[in-house]
């Protein structure tokens, strides 16, 4: 189980935000939602920060297609590949002296290294790292650099993004009280229970699915395969395009080729048309081979590929659920925000 996204600020502040309501809840002893014994202000602030949630929640959403876009500062950085060489070489330094027990300091480690990054002029583009490894009662050190990401690093955008949603879930309980008596307040608790819920289902995949895909990953990943198949079918293509201009012989390979039947027929089948059309055509015959040899090869990857898009498309069937709730959800309560305001 990946346990790395229960170890994270955000679910310290999601815990502060919805306690720090909820007790003051129970200490006015108001009402929750519109209801007899509820508190003007405290529907105010409750609503206020779980809107604030909910935009930085969805914020991550934004932060993830940017860098998916290639839009992210990152991208854009440049640096002389001698500036970098010159930051690697001062790291490894830097790691030899720690390793020789010459540096133990923590900070002074981080001190140094970011000392050699802005030497070298390379400290818009890496960041140092401290990594730890507990060998026995002894720790040892290194240092490692990692690019920077000026628009934050994604993996805390994720951590955000579940436990700032469920600290905006509590908020949502405690601010409407899960009243349905009117349309409005159907729509956002129904809808703001459908987000829940289905976020919940998404950390329980977060946590167990790279397990799952791992284990449904044999000879090849899913990165691999996609790679290999893409490899294939150009060799394939180009396999194809050796044939020349004889479109009877380019039927026979391409009846062998399909792969929605019977590999080892279709490809008895079209050397058998291929032996009978030219018998003495020994070129032919290996071209022939090497493409159903190809083609096999492009077969086994492609249901590699095939079952493994089966397993990723099974973990991430709650988004087609949560997105667009999500959006709708976020739209309406700018609308509710607006009508109360407004009204």
């Amino acid at each position: 189980m990946n346990t790395t996204y229960f170890k994270s600020i955000h679910a310290l502040w999601a815990l502060l935000i919805a306690s720090g309501f909820v007790v003051w809840l129970v200490l006015g002893e108001y009402s929750m939602g519109r209801a007899a014994g509820s508190d003007r202000g405290y529907l105010l602030w409750s609503g206020w920060v779980a809107l604030t949630l909910f935009f930085i929640v969805g914020a991550y959403s934004l932060r993830k297609y940017i860098h998916k876009l290639g839009w992210s500062p990152e991208f854009r950085y440049q640096a002389d590949p001698k500036a970098v060489e010159q930051t690697e070489d001062a790291i490894n330094n830097l790691n030899r002296e720690i390793a020789e027990g010459r540096l133990i300091n923590r900070s002074d480690m981080l001190s140094r290294a970011k000392l050699a990054l802005s030497q070298a002029g390379t400290g818009r583009i890496f960041r140092p790292e401290l990594d730890v490894e507990k060998i026995g009662e002894v720790e040892h050190f290194s240092v490692y650099l990692s690019p920077k990401e000026p628009l934050g690093r994604m993996a805390k955008w994720m951590h955000a993004h579940l436990f700032l949603g469920l600290g905006a879930a509590i908020l949502v309980l405690v601010h409407g009280g899960g009243q349905m008596a009117t349309p409005m307040g159907a729509l956002l608790n129904g809808l703001s229970a459908v987000v829940i819920l289905t976020g919940l289902f998404g950390i329980v995949i977060w946590a167990t699915g790279p397990a799952k895909m791992t284990a449904a990953e044999t000879d090849l990943s899913i990165e691999e395969a996609f790679v290999l198949s893409r490899h294939y079918e150009r060799k394939v293509t180009a396999a194809f395009a050796e044939l020349g201009d004889d479109d009877d012989l380019v039927e026979h390979f391409k009846a062998a080729a399909d792969d929605s039947g019977d590999f080892a027929k279709a490809a008895e089948a079209g050397l058998s048309q291929l032996t009978a059309k030219d018998p003495a055509d020994s070129k032919g015959h290996v071209l022939f081979q090497d493409i159903m040899a190809l083609i096999g090869q492009r077969q086994r990857v492609n249901r590699s590929l095939q079952k493994l898009m089966r397993v990723r498309r099974t973990l991430n069937l709650w988004r087609a659920i949560h997105v667009p709730a999500s959006v709708f959800l976020l739209g309406l309560l700018v609308f509710h925000v607006f009508s109360v305001w407004w009204y």
